[in-house]
């Protein structure tokens, strides 16, 4: 399984943008409105099911642990 970003989603979206010409065509053909489609592709929103699924694509969440930074003093 492939974990993709926010910002992979919207790569995948110009592609097909490309293809269909405008935005409003992009958006009639995911069955979305044109200034959500917008607001996706310039990073103001998050693509939401819709969009996910018209890409074949779901929202998961992972848990990933990170390093700790010390709380030790080094004086």
């Amino acid at each position: 399984m492939a974990y993709l970003t926010d910002t992979d989603v919207r790569a995948q979206l110009q592609i097909h943008l490309g293809r269909t010409g405008t935005q409003s065509a992009l958006a009639r053909e995911i069955g979305i409105s044109c200034p959500y489609l917008h607001d996706v592709l310039h990073s103001r929103r998050r693509p939401g099911p819709t969009i996910l699924r018209w890409l074949g694509l779901e929202r998961v969440e992972t848990i990933h642990e990170y390093k700790k930074a010390s709380r030790e003093r080094h004086d």
